[in-house]
């Protein structure tokens, strides 16, 4: 490959990767940082705050906000792009696959922020008011607490079975009915109710993956 060509063909996917992007977070990343356009085809770029955003987040960033939109069609791109970006921010901050958070949110309240089951469970990750005291809410339907919430209660139940081969699967399971019933019945996750819920998950994340970067009409 000579150099002329790929520099042209870097040239011609960061150009589209910015456009994208400043289609997507146009109020949120103003100036770019190109690094490493060789071979690799690196980039970055960095908002207002100074964070830096690689090419794999910001595509991740992409393939939720258009799941979002797809799944609920009473959601704004404007408000897509907020539950995307605190979705993003606290995944990464707690070491969870955004694509997991996603799915069960969506399985959860099908990205309805006001959100609210017969049993209680309030907002977009569907946390019980207790679950929501625990993790330092003060309300349960507010869009950044509420997603923070889920992701920390999301660590914490992966962090309470990582010592089990199948702790995915557990920690799912205790999402949906509570981690002390899990604790009683481990032969529970492969009961109808949890294994339809965990099975659903992750066959979301997985589509989430697979999304095209581009947008849906």
């Amino acid at each position: 490959m000579g150099k002329g060509f790929s520099f042209l063909t870097a040239t011609i996917i960061v150009f589209t990767l910015i456009f994208t992007t400043s289609n997507l977070y146009s109020t949120s990343l103003d100036t770019t940082q190109e690094k490493d356009l060789g071979f690799g085809l690196k980039l970055e770029l960095t908002d207002e705050n100074n964070n830096t955003f690689t090419e794999n987040y910001i595509n991740q960033m992409i393939k939720i906000k258009n799941f979002i939109l797809l799944k609920n069609k009473k959601i704004s791109p404007a408000e897509a792009e907020k539950i995307t970006s605190y979705l993003m921010k606290y995944s990464y901050k707690y070491d969870i696959e955004p694509e997991l958070t996603a799915s069960i949110i969506y399985k959860e309240s099908r990205f309805n922020v006001k959100a609210i089951s017969p049993n209680g469970a309030k907002g977009l990750g569907q946390l019980m008011p207790h679950t929501c005291k625990s993790m330092g809410l003060n309300d349960c339907f507010e869009v950044e607490g509420n997603i923070k919430g889920t992701v920390r209660y999301i660590k914490y139940l992966l962090d309470l079975w990582k010592n089990y081969e199948k702790q995915i699967e557990f920690a799912l399971a205790s999402y949906l009915l509570g981690p002390n019933k899990v604790k009683c019945y481990n032969n529970i996750i492969y009961k109808p109710k949890a294994k339809k819920f965990i099975d659903e998950v992750l066959a979301i994340t997985q589509l989430i993956k697979q999304l095209p970067l581009s947008e849906f009409d």
